[in-house]
């Protein structure tokens, strides 16, 4: 690993808005300067075309097209053209303060602390329909009137909410590098519909053979595909158990669960009590009765 010493060290007040406590930048890089630095802002970076090599905190890591990088303060970083192509970019600037305000609403349910606390700047690259979705949204915030700074900041406040909830809200350090269709097949199963349905539905929506989608789970989940539909199916039933006046064994059938003995074993061996005793010790649900 390369030691990571920065050339400059980039302040907040030259490079944030003070005003409303965000800024953005629009380019294109056509060259490659030499400027490693380290910044006492937040820095959301999405590459729009082209690819580049982003040097971060001793690493290089290739960037293609799609992706969005979430770069703290602190971080000693750079970009560098690939074989001298071009690329464009875009970047919102950030105060401490708003992040701080983001992740405190978000609630400790957030992966605040991963993302502050990994050694490279988390990353997650954007499928074709997400990234023009940014697009747009930085289109329309670009597009006001010079003079309305304060509605501008509003809207970027807003994709920097977005970004943080839609791109990085399962964000793992330790799976980061999972493949994005892994990511979204294990998110698209996250639906009532599909994990009701169990591995083969698991399988189905992957299009890819079930060897390489078992070997994948376990690669980077360290789950196997059963696992990770029963760990749905379980925190259904935990869910249900607490909110809803549903009996136990329709809570168990309607979560996927075809045998109630087994599902039940399962239960006590995740949450460490029986599901009566799950229900009587956290029930939420409608009159305080089941």
């Amino acid at each position: 690993m390369e030691k990571a010493v920065p050339r400059l060290s980039l302040q907040r007040e030259k490079h944030v808005d003070m005003q409303i406590g965000v800024s953005f930048l629009c380019g294109t890089r056509v060259e490659n300067p030499k400027n490693l630095h380290n910044h006492d802002f937040y820095e959301l970076f999405i590459l729009i075309e082209g690819e580049t090599v982003h040097r971060i905190n001793g690493e290089r890591i290739k960037l293609e097209k799609g992706a969005l990088c979430f770069v703290r303060k602190e971080d000693v970083h750079e970009f560098f053209m690939v074989n001298n192509r071009p690329f464009k970019f875009f970047n919102m600037t950030f105060s401490e303060k708003n992040l701080t305000e983001i992740f405190s609403f978000l609630g400790s349910g957030f992966p605040s602390e991963a993302l502050l606390s990994d050694k490279t700047a988390p990353m997650v690259t954007l499928s074709p329909k997400d990234l023009k979705w940014f697009i747009n949204k930085l289109d329309a915030a670009i597009s006001l009137p010079a003079d309305d700074a304060s509605k501008r900041g509003t809207m970027l406040k807003i994709l920097i909410f977005n970004a943080f909830t839609r791109f990085f809200s399962d964000y793992d350090e330790k799976n980061a590098d999972v493949p994005e269709w892994l990511q979204e097949l294990m998110e698209n199963m996250r639906t009532q519909g599909n994990y009701i349905d169990g591995t083969e539905r698991f399988f189905a929506l992957s299009n890819k053979t079930r060897e390489h989608v078992s070997r994948s789970m376990k690669k980077y989940t360290g789950m196997t595909v059963s696992e990770y539909v029963n760990s749905l199916r379980l925190n259904y039933i935990a869910n249900m158990l607490r909110k809803s006046n549903h009996s136990i064994t329709d809570i168990i059938f309607d979560s996927g669960f075809g045998n109630v003995s087994w599902a039940s074993n399962q239960f006590k061996k995740v949450f460490g009590v029986t599901m009566h005793e799950y229900r009587k010790e956290n029930f939420e649900g409608p009159d305080g009765s089941f």
